[in-house]
């Protein structure tokens, strides 16, 4: 048995002392792409390309609304926004995924929908959403929650459908994950669908953190 965890042993030391040689190169990597990034900058806003402010007049005005409170009103601002929107679109989405995964009737009413809502960007929808709901903040949260809708919607309606066709193996696949891997094999809980449609309505909702008019 010692014979064979020696060479086991200095096997795991090169792979970790490898897996540690590659991150610190992708540290230094990560790091050179930066500094380049913001010598083109700064060489973009020297020949004043478009009138492109370099990092430091950009730096000098965010300490300026840092110190006027203004940018903590934006952040509180946007946050609001995303919040309210993705609240919305994921009280929205929960039950109407669980009714397409569940009743075959509710899926071919409303999946038409929701596949051709899904190919169009949320963003392309802000020209329309402007024109019917004005200038101000609904426009902006209808978008949020269009974009947080359609993510969890179809999320949940893909973990509903999965949880029906494997429910002959539902006890196995629920067993604690810390007992060990029989002959039968045993996986690890599974994650509730509606979380994981939560979390991943989070994903599209990036671009939509815009200061307030």
């Amino acid at each position: 048995m010692t014979e064979t965890a020696i060479p086991d042993d200095g096997l795991a030391r090169r792979h970790a002392l490898r897996e540690r040689e590659m991150r610190r190169k992708l540290l230094a990597l990560n790091l050179l792409a930066a500094v380049l990034g913001l010598a083109l900058w700064s060489l973009l806003s020297f020949i004043d390309l478009a009138g492109l402010p370099g990092p430091l007049s950009v730096a000098a005005r965010a300490i300026q609304l840092i110190a006027n409170g203004q940018l903590f009103v934006d952040l509180a601002a946007s946050v609001q926004r995303v919040l309210l929107g993705f609240a919305i679109g994921t009280a929205l989405a929960i039950p109407i995924g669980f009714l397409m995964g569940w009743y075959t009737w509710a899926r071919g009413l409303m999946e038409p929908y929701v596949q051709f809502f899904r190919t169009i960007p949320p963003l392309a929808m802000i020209p329309l959403a402007i024109v019917f709901l004005g200038i101000g903040e609904v426009p902006k949260v209808f978008v949020i929650t269009l974009a947080a809708f359609l993510v969890s919607v179809i999320s949940t309606y893909q973990g509903v459908v999965k949880v029906a066709a494997g429910r002959s193996s539902g006890p196995r696949a629920w067993r604690p994950a810390t007992r060990p891997c029989s002959g039968g094999g045993s996986s690890p809980p599974r994650r509730p669908s509606s979380w994981w449609a939560c979390a991943r309505g989070w994903v599209p909702l990036g671009p939509r953190w815009s200061p307030p008019n």
